[in-house]
């Protein structure tokens, strides 16, 4: 079952990004890589607040339904695997990791959009030698 939209959507605006500074007050691009400049970006445009109130709308009202068939645990548990599927997982930081899945559980999978092909933290150039990581960001 598909939501329409909103025909207006409120205004939101992109999420503060954290700027990581070296020891000499300035972006260590070599560590944390290059700024994007999506990140910097005041405004979203329209479309784009649409499509993701969309998601969420489309995400409540199936919960809702659930828990009109099921009852109320078919939705809090459905959340709390979500929840601990979705936790970052710890790896040294030169090992990439995909998450699988919380892709299997949303039914992405088996979809290919831009996020599959374009920005892969596997294409990312790691430089460096995996013990100095690990000693950054252990704090060593």
């Amino acid at each position: 079952m598909n939501v329409q939209p909103t025909i207006k959507p409120s205004p939101q605006y992109s999420e503060v990004t954290k700027v990581t500074t070296g020891a000499f007050g300035v972006h260590d691009t070599l560590r944390n890589g290059q700024g994007h400049a999506l990140s910097h970006a005041d405004n979203a445009h329209p479309v784009e607040l649409m499509q993701k109130q969309t998601k969420v709308s489309q995400k409540q009202l199936r919960l809702q339904m659930l828990r009109d068939v099921q009852g109320l645990h078919a939705p809090m548990r459905l959340t709390t695997e979500r929840a601990l599927i979705s936790k970052p997982l710890h790896h040294m930081p030169c090992i990439t990791t995909s998450n699988i899945a919380l892709e299997t559980f949303d039914n992405t999978d088996e979809f290919i959009d831009y996020t599959d092909y374009l920005n892969d933290p596997r294409d990312a150039p790691e430089m460096g030698d995996p013990h100095i990581m690990m000693e950054y960001k252990l704090k060593m």
